[in-house]
This record gives C-alpha cells, sequence and structure tokens, in this order.
C-alpha cells in the first residue's frame, strides 16, 4: 500500500489552475504506485473561500469544474481532494465543505466536515452546512478508510477550560475501519 499526501498550493478561485495541479500530481503518484493520493481541504477551490462565497455562483462554476476533473483523472489511482458543493440537504446554510473521493469512471463520492469552526479567524457556519457521518469508503490496496475534512481528525481531542470543544466527536462508534 502507498498512499501520497499532495500539498499544492492552490489558488483562491483558480478553479482550472488548481484541477490541473491535482490531475498532474494523481499522475506523478500513479507513477510511483501509489494507490491512495490525498491533497488538503478545500484544494480545488482555495482556501479561504470567505466573502467569495457571497457569490454562489464561483461555487457553481468551482461544481463544474469538479465533475471535469473527475473524468480526466488518470484510472488505477483513488484521489481525495477538497472542495464545495451546494447543501444537498432541503434546509441550512447553502455549501458543504467537502472531501470528494474521486476515481476515474465512478461516481465521487463528498464526505462533508463535521465540525465547523468559529474561533480564531474562522466563521465556517456563516456559510456551510456541517456534515452528519463519518463516510467510510473502501479503497483498493487500502481496505476500509474513515474520511475526514480537517478538524474532525483532531479537534475531539480539543479542550477550553477541561471541556471539550466539540460536543460531537466524528470518530465516536466507529467501527471496522482500517486507515
Amino acid at each position: 500500500m502507498r498512499i501520497a499526501l499532495a500539498q499544492i498550493n492552490p489558488t483562491l478561485g483558480d478553479f482550472q489552475g488548481n484541477s490541473r495541479k491535482i490531475i498532474d500530481f494523481a499522475k506523478r503518484a500513479l507513477d510511483k504506485r501509489v494507490s491512495l493520493v490525498v491533497f488538503s481541504e478545500m484544494s480545488l477551490f482555495g482556501y479561504a473561500a470567505n466573502d467569495l462565497l457571497e457569490q454562489p455562483h464561483y461555487v457553481t462554476e468551482q461544481v463544474k469544474v469538479l465533475q471535469k476533473l473527475c473524468k480526466e483523472l488518470p484510472p488505477g489511482i483513488t484521489v481525495i481532494f477538497g472542495a464545495l458543493i451546494p447543501n444537498p440537504l432541503k434546509s441550512g446554510k447553502p455549501f458543504q465543505n467537502v472531501a470528494v473521493v474521486a476515481r476515474r469512471g465512478r461516481t465521487p463520492q463528498y464526505c462533508a466536515k463535521q465540525l465547523l469552526p468559529t474561533y480564531d479567524v474562522f466563521d465556517e457556519p456563516r456559510f456551510f452546512e456541517p456534515g452528519l457521518v463519518t463516510h467510510v469508503v473502501r479503497i483498493s490496496g487500502i481496505g476500509r478508510v474513515a474520511v475526514t475534512v480537517c478538524e474532525d481528525m483532531w479537534a475531539p481531542t480539543l479542550k477550553v477550560a477541561g471541556k471539550p470543544l466539540y460536543a460531537h466527536d466524528p470518530f465516536k462508534g466507529l467501527k471496522g475501519v482500517d486507515l
């Protein structure tokens, strides 16, 4: 099993350029016989989206690029990258911050970030609807993989005045996971 971590320094709002970087790094990882390549949060949109989300057409445009990107990935490798999507629920905030699990020829899976920070410079609940579950996906050569976004991974360990920063733990009750 080989896993690659790709740090691409995405440019905010440059969906085409960020997409090219993701595809290029996926090809390079495949050349090194990697099964899974993982990119950062919002790697397709660029980070942090902030006031760009006041104009929903940015997310619409990024979703079009996302769909094209998934079709252009090299065959034989699973790619996880960060993106924004419209909220699939009927209520709540307009968007979700997701990890996209993509493999050429398959429908991408969207794993929404659950823990949305509101401290320091962060105000994610302003635009994002939190995910409700930790997604577990099967990746060839690796097994069952729990997919989380940023804060979901490490925030359950954060405490303020001895109390957890978040009431929800994305890993509580999670079983049968290989990675």
